[in-house]
């Protein structure tokens, strides 16, 4: 997600340590961590309310579910071509074998 090497988050430690004092830093990281918790909380439960509003789960449903027809559809015509060529050929030779001779 972000692009952030190990030397940044070193100068920016550095740089928090060198604002707050070595004395506030554990105050100072818990309360960025309590935002953060809050804030991903927050969004989840957007999210949450948005997707149930907009029905994203039942649409997800119905086009998994019409992925699966679609699949078994093409799985049948797979499955029926081979046996309607023989019966094409079978029945062509039947109608054949009935014909008078002329």
């Amino acid at each position: 997600m972000f692009d952030i090497g190990f030397a940044e988050v070193l100068i920016v430690f550095v740089l928090i340590l060198l604002v707050f004092g070595p004395e506030r830093l554990p105050e100072v990281i818990r309360t960025v961590a309590l935002f953060v918790g809050r804030a991903k909380r927050q969004y989840r439960n957007i999210r949450n309310e948005v997707e149930r509003g907009v029905g994203a789960d039942e649409i997800r449903r119905e086009l998994y579910n019409e992925e699966i027809m679609a699949n078994l559809k093409a799985y049948e015509k797979e499955l029926n071509d081979p046996f309607d060529a023989d019966m094409n050929t079978s029945n062509s030779t039947k109608a054949n074998d009935k014909q008078p001779p002329s």
